[in-house]
């Protein structure tokens, strides 16, 4: 009879356990690295934007973009989500300055610039000269 009232007690425990089988596995795809530094043009830093990084194919690199955001002159790729190195098309948008002196929104100077960099391999420090 006890034997009968323990199964529907396992098949449950199982079914409360089968969502973690998947926590603590790897990512998938290649390693991506931490990627932090300073955003200046015409050396100021760069008040707000965002940064777009995407692996160059032409030159054979390949796996996942990355995107950060400049706050105050310097960005950071979030953990887990940052750069795999290599050479990469970095496309820069960034807000340098707000023109005080008009109501318009839209007046905010614009910096928009994409260049061909190599990343390290590992990550690390970058800074970007707009």
């Amino acid at each position: 009879m006890f034997r009968n009232c323990r199964q529907p007690l396992y098949v449950l425990a199982l079914l409360g356990l089968s969502p973690l089988s998947g926590c603590g596995s790897k990512p998938d795809g290649p390693p991506r690295h931490e990627l932090y530094g300073a955003v200046t043009a015409k050396g100021q830093p760069v008040q707000e934007g965002r940064i777009f990084f995407s692996p160059d194919g032409k030159k054979g690199n390949s796996g996942p973009g990355a995107v950060a955001i400049i706050k105050d002159g310097m960005y950071r790729t979030p953990k887990g989500h940052g750069v795999v190195g290599g050479p990469h098309i970095v496309d820069i948008l960034g807000y340098d300055a707000v023109d005080t002196s008009s109501d318009d929104e839209a007046s905010a100077v614009t910096v928009k610039q994409i260049l061909p960099v190599d990343l390290p391999p590992i990550g690390g420090v970058y800074d970007f000269e707009l």
